[in-house]
């Protein structure tokens, strides 16, 4: 059987007015069109994944989700995260190697006050000291502009530019006009977290909230992250962290998007150091 390829399309073919309305601005420039990867750059040779923290699946493009019902430890586990990642020495949680470099934190719910003495708590309890973190550790409490604005995605990736880890805390402060059961509206903030990451090269991590797990419902743990399916959808990695009263804080890797391996569920302490300070071990 012989198969007769098409003919290439023209915009003379296009036999409607209305269609030939619609594609004619296009071939003449007057609207902006799909920014394309050729097929030279779609088959040249890729570079190594810039990993933040490999074990966890942590790399640029689709944010890196903390999930988990309150006092889990969820923002005192990024903030100690964020310390790593801006000192230069230390591990994640003293478990995992990181991508060193500067951090971002932007904080829609704690406030100033609460923020900066969890910072100074967890450099006690590492024995960081304050100006080993210049220039590599900032916060924006409260920020009058929101991530779900018109323009977000932009303001963001500006901020973003030359830091290797943005603390977005939570996602609800950070998008309120944002309906979380809406899947096309949560949607639409993820991805403008995921775009601003590409641009720079910073990977976002943001904090969401789950309602308490259902033993045995169907879906697993996922089914508990509170809102649009597009929580667990739009992230490419996704940690859940579970906690009882007294014991540790159980972290599970729920989904790793780019490497496809998930790191067994781990255990983090919050505890007080001998020299004073909090460490999250």
């Amino acid at each position: 059987m012989t198969i007769t390829p098409a003919a290439p399309f023209a915009i003379e073919r296009a036999a409607r007015p209305d269609v030939r309305r619609a594609v004619e601005p296009v071939a003449t420039g007057e609207v902006v069109r799909f920014s394309r990867i050729t097929s030279a750059e779609l088959f040249a040779p890729l570079p190594p994944v810039p990993w933040l923290v490999q074990a966890l699946d942590m790399a640029p493009g689709a944010p890196t989700l903390f999930a988990g019902y309150g006092y889990t430890g969820k923002s005192l586990a990024a903030q100690a995260l964020a310390i790593a990642v801006a000192s230069g020495d230390l591990d994640a949680w003293g478990l995992f190697p990181v991508r060193h470099g500067r951090v971002l934190h932007i904080d829609y719910e704690q406030g100033r006050r609460l923020t900066c003495e969890r910072y100074q708590d967890l450099c006690r309890g590492y024995g960081i000291a304050p100006q080993d973190l210049a220039g590599r550790l900032e916060v924006v409490a409260l920020p009058p502009h929101y991530l779900d604005d018109p323009g977000a995605e932009d303001l963001l990736a500006r901020e973003l530019d030359g830091h290797a880890l943005c603390i977005v805390d939570p996602f609800r402060g950070a998008a309120p006009a944002t309906d979380e059961n809406d899947s096309r509206a949560v949607r639409r903030v993820l991805d403008a977290f995921t775009r601003a990451s590409e641009r720079t090269g910073c990977v976002v991590t943001d904090i969401h909230h789950t309602r308490k797990p259902t033993e045995g419902a169907p879906g697993g743990r996922k089914m508990a992250i509170r809102g649009s399916g597009d929580f667990y959808s739009a992230h490419a990695t996704v940690l859940q962290f579970d906690a009882q009263r007294g014991r540790p804080v159980v972290i599970s890797h729920e989904k790793a998007r780019v490497s496809g391996r998930l790191h067994p569920d781990f255990e983090l302490v919050i505890e007080a150091a001998d020299e004073g300070g909090l460490r999250v071990i």
